[in-house]
């Protein structure tokens, strides 16, 4: 569950600390209305918390006023208008402020965080999200909703990048950065009330997500397993939809594709429109289980519906931060030009910035699908024909190539290929017929017939071949330049090998050693 967070599961958790919080009836049932919520009706739910915030300013209940306003700015959040999500927590803030419970507030500027996370602005992100954990717990009033709120908070910082300067973190590192923070977050929501059990199940669905991608998938079930303890009767069908898509994704590690296919299924006919995130998991689990089980149509089918969605979703982005900028350009009209045009200039590479992300995203998605159906396929790579294979097939080419010629060139070309001559520079069809003993005309046809379209092609494919059998099992051929792979299987320029590589993989020899390299770094 690397592409996405279980974040937006807050808000529905927040309507249920609102129901267990001691306040007049009357407000109660208010509140209690707001249960819409958990179905994904967020039009209803919007219009409700309206009218709740109306009461708790009446009631001077500036905490849940001010969570309220949080779950607004998580509803558009979920709709990707960060503009109308952002202004909501800030409301939060300016509501929470007023209160001695501080839940509200850290909630609130949990959500701020996330907003600069999808940005891309990670480290401003992440000091929203801590500067909430840290009003949190340096404040000792009492407040019910401390724990799931912090719970909440320490899940967002762990979806969070990971980034220190002068120091390189490997996949393998982050992970277990993220694992320890997923653990924190369990243990403040375990420390909870029990009326919070749906926290606790977030909690551990956010901790099978992390074993997910340290590939400890058994683990990963396990773990979702308990969160179906604690929401066994679908009280949050968000959640509980979420659980479905969990074991989707841990069976697609195991590759056990019928469960792959049944779960996310299971998902999808369980979760709303609302979940654009977990759909795009569904699509690609979907997209994967097919592919594996030799099902290329429905493969196709569920790779552009992932396609166009994501596609979708960057746009709403991209619009969401244009109109943040729009906004930001309005409150600075009062500051004097200069400090105007250094926040134009700094929201102009923002977006310059965050569009190459997407496009960058989009592209890395490609390569990795490319990537993968590549190395699917080397094991299917055509192997010689044995000798008695041959005998038994008496079809020639041509009157003019007798069993016995056929078996002598094919033989030939064996030991042409366990030698490694294909590797020298500057090999030529007449050089090898010359070798072999042939004439170039009956090399070509034997060529055609058993190995290539063509000499060049049947010499390209074995240089290829060869060299990323060198990257994939030897790690030090993944540290060297282009030019030296190139040139270590036979091929005259850098330009020339990257050309007929992409051409074989879909890849460039780059983009592959990048994606190869991260494989070979959770391993």
């Amino acid at each position: 569950m690397n592409k996405f967070i279980y974040s937006l599961l807050v808000i529905l958790s927040l309507t249920k600390i609102i129901n267990a919080q001691s306040l007049p009836v009357d407000l109660t049932k208010e509140f209690i209305n707001i249960s819409a919520i958990g179905n994904g009706d967020f039009n209803k739910a919007e219009k409700d918390y309206k009218n709740l915030i109306n009461l708790c300013e009446e009631e001077k209940q500036y905490n849940i006023m001010s969570l309220c306003y949080a779950n607004l700015g998580y509803i558009y959040h979920a709709k990707g208008d960060f503009e109308k999500a952002k202004a909501y927590f800030e409301k939060g803030i300016e509501a929470g402020n007023k209160s001695l419970q501080k839940s509200g507030v850290a909630s609130n500027f949990g959500g701020i965080g996330q907003i600069y996370q999808e940005m891309e602005a990670h480290e401003m992100g992440r000091s929203f999200i801590n500067q909430g954990i840290d009003l949190l717990e340096k404040n000792k009033t009492n407040d019910e909703f401390r724990n799931t709120t912090l719970g909440n908070l320490y899940t967002f910082l762990s979806f969070s990048k990971i980034s220190v300067p002068n120091i390189k973190y490997t996949i393998a590192d982050s992970l277990k950065i993220r694992l320890k923070l997923v653990e924190k977050a369990l243990k403040y929501y375990n420390e909870a009330p029990l009326n919070y059990f749906d926290r606790r199940s977030v909690g551990y669905i956010n901790l099978a997500s992390v074993q997910q991608d340290m590939k400890l998938y058994h683990s990963a079930v396990f773990n979702l397993g308990q969160a179906l303890k604690y929401n066994h009767k679908k009280k949050n069908i968000r959640t509980y939809s979420r659980i479905y898509l969990g074991l989707a994704m841990s069976y697609q590690g195991m590759e056990k594709y019928d469960s792959v296919i049944f779960y996310s299924y299971k998902f999808l006919n369980l979760q709303n429109n609302n979940d654009a995130a977990g759909q795009l998991e569904a699509y690609e689990c979907l997209a994967d289980a097919y592919k594996s089980t030799n099902q290329q149509k429905l493969s196709e089918k569920y790779y552009n519906q992932y396609l166009e969605l994501d596609n979708k979703l960057n746009k709403n982005k991209l619009k969401s931060v244009a109109k943040v900028y729009e906004e930001n350009t309005q409150k600075t009209k009062k500051l004097g030009q200069y400090n105007i045009m250094i926040i134009n200039i700094s929201f102009f590479i923002l977006i310059l910035l965050l569009g190459s992300t997407f496009y960058m995203r989009s592209k890395y998605r490609k390569e990795k699908k490319l990537f993968s159906d590549f190395r699917n396929q080397l094991n299917e790579i055509k192997v010689l024909p044995e000798t008695n294979r041959v005998l038994k097939n008496n079809i020639k080419l041509t009157e003019a190539i007798s069993n016995s010629t056929e078996l002598h060139i094919l033989n030939g070309l064996k030991e042409f290929e366990n030698n490694l001559q294909f590797i020298q520079k500057g090999i030529t069809q007449g050089n090898l017929a010359s070798e072999l003993q042939t004439n170039v005309r009956y090399l070509s046809e034997i060529i055609k017939k058993y190995k290539a379209e063509n000499f060049n092609s049947y010499i390209n494919n074995l240089r290829i071949n060869y060299i990323i059998h060198k990257i994939e099992t030897e790690s030090l051929y993944r540290k060297y330049k282009i030019s030296y792979l190139a040139e270590a299987c036979g091929f005259p320029t850098s330009a020339s090998f990257t050309k007929i590589f992409k051409e074989i993989t879909g890849l460039t020899p780059s983009s592959y050693l990048v994606l190869l390299s991260k494989e070979k770094d959770l391993d």
